[in-house]
């Protein structure tokens, strides 16, 4: 569904992406992990078109995407949840759904497409305050919003950017129910999170960026890419004073 080429992105005199190359399959999830300050935000804001690309090219269903435009790849189904959820907060929960439900795909491409209804359905905290400003809500119920908000869009593939920052344990726990059930119904995702093992063990295949770089990658051989996680983290020289070596 989703594939990228060795991308680069420069901020200035700063390259936050040095060499970048990945893919997204459909009805896949897909976790880029790695330490802050990897470029893992960055890569997902040049997918989008949110950040420039330096070189380097990103392919939709295998055709090239030139200035992709946020506004144009949420009509071809590809919705970035940013981090920090950017929810608008002095609107109710029924009205940021029914806002996201306007860029949604139309004619034949809403055939099968997430309703409100089903999303209430999803997450039933949501449906029991859907009169209640997203301001108000609990910072879990936050993230599970800029979800639906998501789904109502009609996507092929949700693009996440840390879902887990700052919920408590059970909630973390929650939330990775519901990304496994959303992989199940056909939903791709591409999975940017800070609790990285999680993540990896959750998808389908994974991939360590460092230093702006996708260093290993590992479709099922979770115990392999974990040993780069680890290298990422802490260095090869760190690694072996933490393993007694």
């Amino acid at each position: 569904m989703l594939k990228v080429e060795d991308i680069g992105v420069r901020y200035g005199s700063t390259q936050a992406v040095r060499s970048a190359s990945f893919e997204v399959r459909a009805g896949e999830i897909t976790a880029l992990v790695g330490s802050n300050g990897a470029g893992k935000t960055t890569t997902l804001k040049a997918i989008v078109g949110l950040a420039s690309l330096s070189k380097g090219t990103v392919f939709l269903d295998g055709k090239a995407l030139r200035r992709p435009v946020p506004e144009r790849l949420v009509r071809r189904g590809i919705v970035l949840v940013p981090e920090g959820r950017q929810i608008f907060v002095t609107m109710t929960v029924e009205e940021n759904l029914r806002l996201a439900e306007l860029a949604a795909p139309k004619g034949k491409a809403q055939e099968g497409r997430w309703t409100r209804d089903d999303v209430y359905e999803r997450f039933a905290s949501l449906a029991r305050r859907r009169t209640t400003s997203a301001g108000a809500l609990s910072g879990g119920e936050q993230q599970q919003l800029a979800i639906a908000r998501a789904l109502v869009a009609n996507p092929r593939l949700i693009l996440l950017d840390e879902p887990s920052f700052g919920l408590a344990p059970q909630l973390v726990d929650q939330l990775f129910v519901h990304l496994g059930e959303l992989r199940d119904s056909g939903t791709a995702i591409l999975l940017v999170e800070q609790n990285a093992l999680r993540a990896i063990d959750l998808a389908d295949r994974a991939y360590v960026m460092s230093q702006g770089t996708v260093r290993r990658h590992a479709g099922g051989d979770h115990d392999r890419v974990k040993e780069e996680l680890i290298n990422a983290y802490l260095g090869p020289a760190e690694r072996q004073e933490a393993d007694g070596v």
